[in-house]
């Protein structure tokens, strides 16, 4: 009795104790900073270009990053940079980047770096047009001339000369505007659009104009406090949008709220730099979002292609992953192995060495290890009935929880529990055994080796599936129970590491196992169990459930897939979507059979590290980008735009790296390449280069593909480039071939002609002699020798 009420004062000094206590829940970011390879830690502002990259621009250089890595460039690096204090980064139409700084203005295109020194007492408004020229604007301070110049091919001339009415240092800005091929120009509070050297105001505001980076259209807020003042409310302010000529307000905000339905048609997101009240906001269409920057700092926010909201801050950068997933601080609940409800709505958490928590609201109430006789050492998931009790198993046997009444019923050590509404039976794995227990929580029957049951030293999962069979899963296989009958079969489908220790069934009634080796199905018509992408799914599967309908959860060390059932179904198609610490689960190594749905449909997954909370009304599936560049040759950089690569005279081959464009690629990226008139693409490879050899002499296409396993794309990741070849004839492959047959040639035509030449001559010969004994022969002796014929041929002589 004694114990009994020192654990309740315990549990009573233990219970609602987060006043003095770290936040229950962990900000869901990951954190930029100089380890990174940030150039420096303070963040001015940010870009994202039409290749993908964001851009950073610090008090100390700018910052190119791909979602791996950074590059920056600094004056330490560049000494033609003058200053590296980059105050605004913009993309012109030829793709090229530029910044501008306190002492001038930085262009970099990839491979080349080019600094403009200009003259200037105030921040340098910087604004591209659509002919690739670079405009900014010039102080002429105190004569009230502001000079509007623009850089073309390396050289900078002067726009327009106009005069304004102004403080002795206004804040300036400037906007090119391509559809009216105009420029706005912002000063202090008043909007002009430049037509030629002439100003046209446009709208005067109640305080200073910053346009919105980042957005299609210019907007920029107008505050009611005096001009003097140049605070605006983040509570009351409206938002003003120029089109056309024209200014019309597309968003009133009073006390925090729209006064009517807001014009705005997408998401727009700014933070209040440069004023007393710093606030980033997020606006939506039919609200307003304060906690944007979850409590960082902000000097700058940027939304990326993929809608993931970006905080440029004092303290470096930081990726914010929305609300979908998130992580208790291990602190308050250290070692969480399993997650129940009661019918209340409380959240029960159980840990293998400090006990049971309960969450009632905002206020935590600890049960620590024996705060019950014997009731220690929490196992794997505890299950609630449908009289609203909770059953915890442990190291003792069950722990039974109705309302504040604990009762341990102590038989054997028991890992896992499983409730059977339909037949009101509680279930529980201990020691080669499964035993149920009624609704008066007594034992009934009892499954072991008697029974043939032999899936290794422990039952580790318990179920029943869409048939009414029970599922026993331990270390070395699962089993297959038929209650009425009591017949019972082992399965290992010859797989060594088949421990089974988690299982689900899906809204088609397919029971899914989760193994040692990998994600298994039962397949009901050929009685077996089949193996699920094995290339992807082949690590230790601790958990898997599903999301309604719609998603299976399947653990891996690294992080939770989800797996598309509808397309599953619909297709025969496995798409799997990866979260891990890159895209918001920052938890590490799911735990065994460690998922639970709570009542709000949240998804509760204890891991090695920190308990996680997903809540698939938040979750953003899909919308994921790649791009895939080719940016050096011979380890030279290669512009950002660059269709044909022409290598060095006489050189036929060549080591080309590609650059991988991802924010949230939660595996390493993986390239395939080949050439234009290749069959097949080469192996897929965690290696950023190809080696290019023998290439023919001319333009030969070279293709490159990108993927990330686990990210399924909406476009596929592809870049291509033409390599010109120039080799001089002598030193291309068909020159000495080509050679030797002509050398060839020539000596069969020198032959034959000497062989033509001799035969000519014996036949002149020949003519010669014929003609020689001609002319020895004398008419008369002809003569003679035809007469003496003709008188043997009248004679008939024809023997002689």
């Amino acid at each position: 009795m004694v114990n009994r009420i020192l654990f309740f004062v315990v549990a009573l000094l233990c219970s609602n104790y987060l006043a003095a206590q770290p936040k229950l829940t962990l900000p869901n970011y990951k954190h930029y900073t100089l380890r990174d390879g940030l150039s420096q830690m303070q963040v001015v502002c940010m870009m994202q270009d039409s290749r993908g990259y964001i851009w950073v621009g610090t008090k100390a250089g700018l910052n190119c990053f791909n979602g791996e890595k950074f590059v920056s460039y600094t004056n330490s690096k560049y000494p033609e940079m003058i200053n590296d204090y980059i105050d605004q980064i913009c993309e012109d139409s030829n793709g090229r980047i530029w910044a501008s700084t306190h002492e001038g203005i930085l262009r970099v295109d990839g491979k080349n770096l080019k600094f403009f020194k200009t003259l200037s007492i105030n921040r340098l408004p910087i604004t591209p047009d659509n002919k690739g020229r670079l405009w900014f604007t010039q102080n002429q301070f105190p004569d009230t001339k502001l000079e509007i110049k623009y850089i073309e091919n390396d050289s900078i001339y002067l726009g327009n000369v106009v005069t304004i009415k102004a403080l002795k240092l206004p804040r300036i800005e400037l906007q090119f505007i391509k559809e009216e091929n105009k420029l706005l120009l912002a000063c202090d509070s008043v909007l002009y659009r430049i037509d030629n050297n002439n100003l046209v105001e446009i709208d005067n505001n109640h305080t200073f104009i910053y346009f919105l980076p980042n957005l299609k259209s210019i907007y920029y807020v107008d505050g009611y406090q005096p001009k003097e003042n140049s605070v605006w409310n983040a509570y009351n302010f409206d938002l003003k949008e120029y089109r056309a000529g024209t200014v019309n307000i597309v968003a009133r905000i009073r006390n925090g709220r729209y006064v009517e339905k807001p014009g705005i048609k997408s998401s727009i997101q700014f933070t209040t730099t440069n004023t007393i009240q710093i606030q980033a906001l997020l606006l939506t269409t039919d609200s307003i979002i304060y906690d944007i920057s979850k409590g960082i700092q902000s000097n700058t926010i940027l939304k990326d292609r993929e809608e993931n909201i970006w905080i440029g801050s004092e303290e470096g950068v930081f990726q914010l992953f929305g609300d979908a997933f998130t992580a208790y601080n291990r602190e308050i609940l250290p070692q969480i192995w399993a997650v129940t409800e009661d019918m209340k709505g409380n959240m029960w958490f159980s840990s293998f060495l400090f006990g049971i928590t309960k969450q009632e609201g905002n206020k935590l109430t600890k049960y620590p290890n024996h705060f019950i006789k014997e009731g220690a050492f929490h196992y794997f998931r505890p299950v609630s009935d449908k009289r609203g009790r909770l059953f915890f198993p442990n190291g003792y046997g069950i722990l039974k929880v109705d309302g504040d009444r604990f009762e341990q019923k102590s038989d054997r050590m028991y890992l896992t529990t499983f409730y059977d509404e339909k037949n009101d039976l509680l279930w529980a794995g201990g020691s080669k055994c499964a035993a149920t227990y009624n609704a008066g929580f007594q034992k009934e029957r009892t499954v072991d080796e008697t029974d043939g049951l032999n899936v290794g030293k422990n039952v580790l999962t318990i179920g029943r599936d869409s048939a009414g069979y029970y599922w026993f899963g331990g270390g070395e296989g699962v089993a297959r129970y038929n209650m009425e009958t009591k017949t019972l079969k082992n399965y290992n489908p010859g797989n060594k590491n088949f421990g089974v220790v988690t299982q689900c069934n899906d809204y088609k009634g397919k029971t899914w196992f989760g193994t040692e080796g990998g994600l298994f199905w039962v397949d009901a018509e050929k009685d077996s169990l089949i193996q699920l992408a094995p290339r992807l799914l082949n690590e230790q599967v601790n958990l898997v459930a599903t999301i309604d309908s719609n998603w299976l959860i399947v653990s891996q060390p690294y992080g939770i897939y989800l797996m598309d059932l509808g397309k599953y179904y619909k297709y025969n198609e496995v798409i799997l979507h990866l979260f891990n610490e890159k895209n918001g689960f920052t938890g590490i190594e799911p735990g065994q059979d460690g998922a639970f749905t709570d009542s709000k449909g949240n998804i509760w997954i204890t891991t090695g590290t920190e308990l996680m909370k997903l809540d698939p009304r938040k979750l953003k599936i899909g919308n994921h980008t790649l791009s895939v560049r080719i940016n050096k040759c011979n380890g030279q950089a290669l512009p950002f735009v660059l269709k044909t690569l022409d290598l060095p005279h006489n050189q036929n081959s060549a080591v080309i790296t590609f650059d991988a464009i991802c924010f949230s690629r939660p595996n390493p990226v993986e390239f395939s390449w080949k050439l234009e008139n290749d069959t097949a693409w080469s192996a897929w490879q965690e290696e950023n280069y190809a080696v290019l050899s023998g290439l023919g002499d001319g333009n030969t296409k070279m293709l490159v593909r990108a993927q990330v396993k686990g990210l399924p794309l909406e476009k596929p990741a592809l870049a291509e480039i033409t390599v010109g070849v120039r080799i001089a004839y002598y030193r291309q492959t068909w020159f000495l071939p080509a050679l030797f047959a002509l050398i060839s040639f020539m000596g069969m035509s020198i032959l034959m002609f000497a062989l033509l030449q001799t035969k000519r001559a014996g036949k002149e010969a020949r003519v010669y002699q014929v003609q020689a004994i001609q002319s020895q022969m004398n008419p008369h002796f002809i003569f003679n020798v035809l007469a003496s014929l003709q008188s043997v041929i009248l004679k008939n002589n024809i023997s002689k």
